[in-house]
């Protein structure tokens, strides 16, 4: 229901400011459906169909990176608050079947917080974001594959990998200097 009283406040914004606050807003907010998502389907489903489950919100959010710029296309037709008006009834039909279709009790299994994993986690997507600031966009294949030296601070040369030499994938880079 955030992103419903975020919509509304987007959408009738009276100053320009109100608008990237509730975009940010938004954007906390959707960064957490797909997790939310997997984690309902991991506590409803059998083990033995969590994966049918699990592919079937993968298609729909695959289904929805293809129809949403042609609607997003046909809702600016209307001026550009539609296209955070158009979440009101979407997100309340969605709160109602949820209510009606999820089970309104958990498990009582609970199981311990994986550390280890939060902090390899963090450590692959800090890298990645590195890495990809890095990137040259002019010169994209030859950055990917050729590795740089770093910035005369920083204390040992080379520093970085390129992305065919990373064993994880993950390009590790540095700001050019100069």
């Amino acid at each position: 229901m955030q992103i419903n009283v975020v919509s509304l406040d987007v959408a009738l914004s009276p100053r320009f400011e109100v608008l990237p606050a509730g975009r940010a807003i938004q954007g906390f907010g959707a960064g957490g459906i797909f997790p939310v998502a997997s984690a309902v389907i991991a506590d409803t489903f059998p083990e033995e169909k969590r994966g049918g489950a699990l592919g079937l919100i993968g298609a729909v959010f695959g289904l929805a990176f293809i129809i949403g710029p042609v609607l997003r296309g046909l809702l600016l037709r209307f001026g550009w608050q539609w296209l955070f008006l158009i979440n009101l009834p979407v997100t309340a039909a969605v709160a109602v079947l949820g209510l009606w279709v999820l089970p309104g009790q958990r498990g009582s299994e609970r199981a311990a917080f994986d550390w280890a994993g939060m902090v390899v986690l963090a450590a692959a997507l800090a890298s990645l974001g590195f890495g990809i600031n890095g990137v040259q966009a002019d010169a994209l294949w030859t950055g990917l594959v050729t590795p740089r030296s770093c910035p005369s601070y920083w204390p040992r040369r080379p520093c970085s990998l390129s992305w065919a030499e990373s064993s994880v994938g993950l390009s590790i880079r540095s700001y050019p200097h100069g």
